[in-house]
């Protein structure tokens, strides 16, 4: 399994939303210092609302990307195909509380038990879990959630390429069925607001 730790974790832990253009201001600060280049004010200055538009999608893409590669690497332990300290490296910048588990004890049966339809990295929670974050960053801004549904879509595609030849039988259904349930919760949202589906399909 070949994934890269910053591609998944970078930006998992930003808390709030991206909003307004300080709150971009902030994000794209931040996030550049983590990297180790300082940002002036005046490059700050002229970030506009495509600029905020842009890391809203970015953002979901990345948690996307981070939710869907952590369900199939789980997916791959709970059939004995993974390596579990390569997961512990993989992600060892999340905490128990951004897992849902307790890394040191994860094996093969709790892998499975994580994935179940019922369980913390299932379709269900982890479909609500990426729902959750447009929905409630979007708020009632068609924009938004279409920029964060396409977000969606694209950082599933990119947890595929991650997981590459892995991506297949079981955890392919599990992925699938978790991004459908994401988007069909967003679809929801924007139909409620009179926005026509087919184009946002397109």
């Amino acid at each position: 399994m070949q994934i890269q730790a910053s591609n998944v974790t970078m930006s998992f832990n930003a808390q709030g939303k991206i909003d307004s253009k300080e709150k971009a201001q902030e994000f794209i600060k931040d996030s550049f210092k983590k990297a180790g280049i300082e940002v002036n004010e005046k490059d700050l200055n002229n970030i506009t609302g495509k600029d905020i538009s842009n890391m809203f999608f970015a953002q979901s893409l990345q948690i996307s990307v981070t939710q869907i590669s952590i369900q199939g690497s789980l997916g791959e332990l709970s059939a004995h195909k993974g390596d579990i300290s390569e997961f512990l490296n993989n992600f060892k910048n999340l905490t128990t509380s951004n897992l849902g588990f307790n890394p040191s004890k994860l094996d093969a049966n709790k892998a499975k038990e994580l994935i179940s339809e019922d369980g913390y990295w299932g379709a269900k929670q982890t479909a609500q879990r990426i729902s959750d974050f447009v929905l409630n960053a979007a708020g009632d801004d068609p924009k938004k959630l279409q920029e964060g549904r396409r977000g969606i879509l694209n950082g599933f595609n990119e947890a595929k390429g991650l997981l590459g030849k892995n991506f297949q039988g079981g955890l392919s259904d599990l992925a699938n069925n978790t991004i459908e349930q994401a988007i069909k919760a967003i679809d929801e949202k924007l139909q409620k607001l009179g926005e026509n589906l087919l184009n946002v399909n397109a």
